[in-house]
């Protein structure tokens, strides 16, 4: 996914360190990536659109049920990787492309 990719190497570049990619937590959902910076877990949610879209940007397609199945999804994470008290932030990356799928 091109958007995951450029949300990824952007923060990469900020000196973020991405530590998993579409972590499946079976029923609850998936989460598209996942970084490690100082000392803080951040989960973030990747959506993109087109520029031109008539249905609204990137953030207004994460709805509240989203946000619990990140929640919940986040849960599993934490459990199977063994962070019980990191503390976690969520982000949101919000990527627009045109016609032509170009960032």
């Amino acid at each position: 996914k091109r958007a995951e990719n450029a949300v990824c190497d952007y923060l990469c570049s900020k000196g973020f360190t991405c530590i998993a990619r579409n972590f499946r937590a079976g029923n609850s959902g998936e989460l598209d990536l996942v970084f490690l910076y100082n000392g803080c877990l951040y989960v973030t949610e990747v959506k993109s659109r087109n520029g031109k879209s008539l249905y609204g940007g990137p953030a207004e397609a994460i709805t509240p049920m989203k946000l619990v199945r990140i929640r919940r999804a986040t849960a599993i994470f934490l459990s199977a990787n063994r962070y019980p008290s990191t503390d976690v932030r969520f982000l949101a990356g919000c990527v627009t492309h045109d016609d032509n799928g170009n960032i």
